[in-house]
């Protein structure tokens, strides 16, 4: 399968962001990508002083889910998701032809200094494995990249594929490296993190990164500029990596 990633910056304005993500995803069907991952919370940016009023009038998932089925790709986005009066940093699954939905809630909220995602967003719980025509993939987001044993359980549960839309941030982007491809060597399995780049409560760190299941490199963007990453992904390979070495 052909996976791309859309490293963009994002703006308060929701349309503006909309309107970015949407030529990426444009030139990412061009590149015949079967799946393209945007940023945590790439509608809304990362102010999360104003996320909840952007939430309850989100345009963000009814403009996906048409895009899903005009350009023919499936898309996993992270986007605020409100719910019984709560609200939910999410990541949100929309492949062609059927109706969107969110499938993971971010469970480790970020908490460094004056920013303090529990302030803002309730936790979620485990992640559950999705299903897709080009194979079983898991998703965690952001700060979750952390925690070895979340990737462990979606392995456990047959993901070939980890996913982690993010918005990791600049100060700290010399462990994102490490992370992804000790995720990727734990689990024996493609791991791959969409970051996005720009400031607004914090400065972001880019370098969006796709490692295979022995940990090799298999593209990264930089750490500043906006832009598409695009990776071939042959899941044959995790079989092989699994068979040849039992790490569970």
């Amino acid at each position: 399968m052909r996976l791309a990633l859309v490293q963009m910056d994002c703006t308060p304005k929701e349309e503006d962001n909309l309107q970015s993500a949407l030529a990426f995803l444009t030139q990412a069907a061009r590149k015949n990508a079967d799946l393209v991952v945007l940023p945590e919370l790439f509608n809304t940016g990362y102010y999360l002083g104003n996320v909840a009023r952007q939430a309850r009038n989100q345009a963000g998932p009814a403009v996906l889910e048409a895009e899903a089925s005009r350009l023919g790709v499936s898309i996993l986005a992270g986007m605020p998701q409100t719910n019984g009066g709560k609200l939910y940093n999410a990541a949100h699954w929309f492949a062609p032809g059927q109706a969107g939905r969110a499938v993971y809630r971010k469970n480790h909220l970020f908490a460094v200094g004056d920013v303090r995602e529990a302030d803002v967003f309730t936790s979620g719980a485990s992640a559950k494995v999705v299903q897709a025509p080009f194979g079983p993939f898991g998703v965690q987001i952001c700060f979750d990249l952390r925690y070895p044993d979340a990737a462990r359980l979606l392995a456990r549960q047959g993901a070939q594929l980890l996913l982690y839309p993010s918005a990791f941030g600049a100060a700290r982007i010399h462990h994102w490296r490490p992370l992804l491809k000790a995720r990727a060597i734990e689990n024996q399995c493609f791991v791959a993190g969409c970051n996005r780049v720009g400031t607004d409560d914090m400065k972001f760190g880019g370098k969006s990164t796709v490692y295979g299941p022995q940990g090799e490199l298999l593209g990264e963007l930089d750490g500043k500029e906006e832009g598409l990453l695009v990776a071939d992904l042959d899941f044959r390979q995790v079989q092989k990596a699994r068979s040849g070495l039992k790490l569970w």
